[in-house]
């Protein structure tokens, strides 16, 4: 630890640099944890994509009419690679984002 980081609060400007620090802090947290969600996100995304690697489920195609946003009313899922069978699921109608449903 440097002579800073080991500072005792004996005084106004050592309260005023610890603030300081711990704003500093909490701002590269939040970065932290942002990185951390865009990492989680790639992960499934390359998990999903690769399926023959991770054994993870993918799509295996869409059926029915499109919506606004071109997705079709049902869609197929297979449970992993090699399977010999799939699911087939409905659009709910139910939008889901990163803020919440």
């Amino acid at each position: 630890m440097t002579k800073n980081e080991m500072r005792s609060l004996n005084s106004l400007e050592d309260i005023e640099f610890a603030v300081k620090r711990i704003d500093e802090l909490q701002a590269e947290n939040e970065k932290l944890r942002r990185a951390l969600d865009v990492y989680k996100r790639e992960r499934d995304r390359f998990r999903h994509a690769k399926p023959e690697i991770t054994g993870a489920y993918f799509l295996t195609g869409g059926h029915g009419p499109k919506d606004d946003n071109q997705m079709p009313q049902f869609i197929e899922v297979c449970p992993a690679y090699g399977v010999g069978w799939t699911k087939i699921y409905e659009d709910t109608g139910r939008t889901i984002s990163y803020e919440g449903s």
